[in-house]
């Protein structure tokens, strides 16, 4: 990380990349539901509660996928672009045939969030960044384990002092 613990400037140049691959992500998911369920399943009952676990499923996996990112995981960036790709193949085969303008529209913006989506993820902010929190991570085990072998050690010193025996 370049500004090393200064988390202001950290999140400062990198959150907006960060919150607009998310949004986008959200957005793709979104559309891709809907024109899926009505290009699909346009017959069955109450249609919308199960739009509305698709969505709030899917977009549960997204934010596992955030969160792994945000933790340094480096393949949490692949559970999004997985869902980024199966969006846009989901979205490519529900070809509205009655081509009404608010159809197209639904449809050319499902088309373009998972795309716009995959260009923010492959951008060089979002590459900097994940490497920023890959870095952090990595600092992070290395304290951690740097403060066990200090305890591990304290705790072999204090079992030395009550075996030695006392001067009197």
């Amino acid at each position: 990380m370049t500004d090393h613990h200064n988390y202001y400037a950290f999140r400062a140049r990198y959150f907006p990349s960060f919150l607009g691959s998310m949004f986008l992500a959200t957005f793709s998911i979104a559309t891709a539901t809907v024109q899926a369920t009505q290009a699909w399943f346009r017959e069955v009952d109450g249609i919308a509660l199960y739009q509305v676990l698709a969505i709030v499923g899917a977009a549960m996996v997204l934010a596992f996928g955030g969160l792994m990112i945000t933790r340094g995981r480096t393949w949490g960036l692949w559970v999004v672009f997985a869902m980024m790709v199966m969006n846009f193949t989901v979205v490519l085969f529900t070809f509205p045939s009655q081509a009404g303008g608010a159809l197209l529209f639904i449809y050319a913006l499902g088309l373009l969030f998972p795309l716009l989506c995959l260009l923010l993820l492959n951008s060089r902010r979002h590459r900097e960044m994940r490497a920023g929190f890959a870095a952090l991570r990595a600092e992070r085990e290395e304290s951690s384990h740097e403060a066990s072998r200090q305890a591990a050690l304290e705790e072999h010193r204090e079992s030395l002092r009550k075996k030695k025996p006392r001067r009197q």
